[in-house]
């Protein structure tokens, strides 16, 4: 449909980016594509899940693939208004030429020792080793690598790129700010939903991996029981471990990532 538009955040974890995505599906007649590149991953590289595969089934997705998902995203979806996806840009692997044609993208980052110690605190009932690999992946130099082929060889000239500060700090105007540069309209709705409890709302698709992970770990409850942006940090979805004492090899991939949110940062929305 002529009308339609397509959105694609490109996000690392812990970044309020679920909760985001609850706030842009209030738009009516919207789609939501939520994390089906970790569907991928999993179905290429399944021993990442380690000895935990009970937590998950995955048997019933088991054909998906990266084709599979560059052709669900470039799919008419009739009398839809906005599509909307949400990933994890290092889900791509380096595999720019997947990226689906159509898309407005969006880069949703979040300061490196915020992001990296939440994702770790979130993955507590992994074994150490396994809770470990599955942080130690260059989320954000992905993200950035996504973001330049999108610049440079795309030519998309200004893509969207939203601190996850301050989207916590002022969601209102960093909403409308995502809706300006996108095409999307702004409008109240946007700022409040329900609680996702024992089902997906209608308008989302999400890997049956991803939801039964969320049921059995909690790993979306925050953001799936919030009906609002919270300013306060602890309550918003996006904690941060806080006093923990922080591992030197955690320090590590925190300093690692550092450069790449830099230099993603000269690109933000201000957020007045």
């Amino acid at each position: 449909m002529a009308t339609q538009k397509r959105i694609l955040i490109w996000s690392v974890p812990r970044s309020l980016s679920t909760v985001l995505m609850r706030s842009l599906s209030q738009a009516r007649d919207s789609l939501v594509l939520n994390e089906y590149l970790l569907l991928a991953g999993l179905n290429e590289v399944p021993e990442a899940l380690g000895d935990r595969k009970d937590l998950v089934d995955i048997e019933t997705e088991s054909s998906f693939n990266i084709q599979s998902w560059k052709a669900m995203y470039e799919q008419p979806h009739p009398g839809k208004s906005f599509i909307l996806g949400k990933e994890m840009a290092d889900s791509l692997g380096g595999r720019m030429e997947m990226i689906p044609d159509g898309y407005t993208h969006v880069f949703l980052m979040r300061h490196p020792f915020k992001s990296i110690t939440s994702h770790y605190k979130s993955l507590w009932c992994f074994p150490e080793d396994v809770r470990y690999s599955m942080v130690d992946h260059s989320y954000h130099k992905g993200l950035a690598g996504v973001y330049d082929y999108v610049t440079q060889t795309l030519g998309h000239t200004a893509p969207v790129v939203l601190d996850t500060a301050d989207l916590l700090a002022k969601p209102a105007e960093a909403v409308r700010l995502i809706c300006e540069a996108t095409g999307m309209p702004f409008s109240q709705e946007l700022l409040r939903w329900d609680q996702v409890k024992d089902e997906l709302p209608s308008n989302w698709l999400m890997p049956k991996v991803l939801w039964s992970n969320g049921v059995k770990v909690g790993m979306y409850k925050s953001a799936f029981e919030s009906t609002c942006f919270h300013t306060n940090e602890e309550t918003s979805g996006a904690a941060t471990e806080g006093t923990d004492t922080i591992k030197p090899e955690i320090q590590q991939l925190i300093q690692d990532a550092l450069p790449y949110y830099d230099t993603l940062s000269k690109h933000r929305l201000v957020v007045e």
